[in-house]
């Protein structure tokens, strides 16, 4: 898909995108938002380990950054965080959705769709940016009991996930601030409601299918889920959900619960589910219960329980808890790759004083959402992955290549790759 290579992606939708985020600093400043920008996104792009590595430049590598990123001049690393600091943290939102409409025209998210009418979107919430030295105002405070304290930042993210897809695509990200209350449960309540308001209005003709994990198995989240129409299937557990489990055993006693049953491959998949159950008793919330057990060739046992607001039968319950449990690609694809592989998640690459960390956070998640769109269609991309067997070695090898061969673009890069490695590429 040409249209969905590096070079097309960035200068169609990145670097113009950045060109037109307004610059409220006064005239003739030396270094363009556009171009501080770009060199974050670059420095992500390129999985350079720290600002201060970045800044680290041979003439060769300047030059190469500056010809592929479309940069004119790249900013100091302090001149990068006083920049960045004062960009609205909002700014970045539409640019996800654009790259996501581009995808769904090109028809690289065709096989994403599920029970022929939704888009698996996980939502959950991952620190970022931790440190025992540094903080500014909207840090989040954690106490450990050996008395020490951490300032970190936590992000929610929504993910387009499938499950038998190892590309996840990132849809939106809201900052979890330290007003949106005392514990982890407050603030990813109160932070998903404007999460949930930035994907309303950035992709408002899409049908998703949010996948939620037991947190938010509460009634108040799950009307709010209602009112807006959305589908949703989210993990329960017997600690939160007492009445709701005690209903459905009862239930089961008297076989009024649907089962049904699929071995295959020496495995037992059993499926126990009921629709329209109430959540609790305190509430008229209703869902439909699905408690699933997996049995393995060796006889171990697992057991998984999930409300929703798709009717469950016999026909989907199979694809139901098999979409249910895509949840964790969240966890493993989205934020266990950005902490292992290159792009440092966790580093605290600035706190500043207003919105730099946040900035940081969405930068980098568009350079992997990149990455991601390139991982699906881009031949000598995966190609070029195989051979060198890890993540951790293809992108050594990409800023090597910036760093003492001339080019001109992303494409120019991999296939200078190729030819030093003798990878053939159909």
């Amino acid at each position: 898909m040409k249209d969905s290579t590096f070079d097309s992606l960035y200068q169609t939708y990145i670097r113009p995108y950045f060109e037109d985020i307004k610059d409220s600093r006064r005239p003739n400043i030396l270094y363009s938002l556009s171009d501080t920008l770009s060199s974050v996104f670059a420095m992500f792009s390129l999985k350079s380990p720290s600002l201060l590595e970045f800044e680290k430049r041979n003439p060769t590598e300047d030059s190469n950054i500056c010809s592929v990123y479309s940069i004119k001049k790249i900013p100091s690393d302090s001149q990068v965080r006083t920049i960045l600091d004062n960009v609205d943290a909002d700014s970045f939102k539409g640019l996800f959705s654009k790259l996501y409409t581009h995808c769904k025209n090109e028809g690289i998210l065709k096989e994403y769709e599920v029970f022929s009418a939704y888009y698996p979107v996980s939502i959950d919430a991952t620190e970022f940016f931790s440190s025992q030295k540094r903080s500014c105002p909207t840090c989040l405070i954690k106490e450990h009991k050996n008395g020490s304290v951490t300032c970190h930042h936590s992000i929610l993210s929504a993910v387009l996930v499938h499950p038998d897809k190892k590309e996840v695509f990132p849809l939106a990200n809201e900052s979890i601030q330290q007003q949106d209350g005392t514990t982890k449960n407050d603030c990813e309540l109160n932070g998903v409601k404007r999460l949930l308001d930035t994907l309303i209005k950035e992709y408002p003709n899409e049908s998703f299918l949010f996948l939620k994990d037991a947190l938010y198995a509460n009634s108040p989240h799950v009307e709010l889920l209602n009112s807006y129409k959305m589908a949703y299937i989210i993990r329960a557990k017997a600690g939160n959900c007492k009445s709701l489990f005690n209903s459905f055993e009862e239930l089961k006693a008297t076989n009024k619960v649907s089962y049904k049953a699929i071995n295959e491959k020496g495995e037992k998949h059993q499926f126990y589910y009921v629709n329209d159950i109430k959540l609790n008793k305190s509430s008229d919330t209703k869902c439909n219960f699905l408690m699933y057990q997996y049995t393995d060739i060796k006889g171990n046992k697992k057991l998984f329980y999930w409300i929703t607001n798709l009717k469950i039968e016999d026909t989907n319950v199979a694809q139901l808890a098999k979409v249910a449990r895509a949840r964790w690609k969240i966890e493993n694809e989205t934020f266990n790759t950005l902490k292992n592989q290159g792009y440092r998640l966790e580093h605290n690459y600035g706190h500043g004083k207003k919105n730099l960390a946040e900035n940081f956070a969405n930068l980098m998640f568009l350079a992997f959402l990149i990455d991601q769109i390139q991982q699906a269609v881009s031949t000598i991309f995966r190609t070029i992955w195989t051979e060198l067997k890890t993540k951790k070695k293809l992108w050594g090898v990409l800023r090597s290549v910036f760093v003492w061969v001339e080019i001109k673009s992303m494409e120019e890069a991999w296939k200078v790759i190729a030819q030093k490695y003798q990878i053939r590429i159909e």
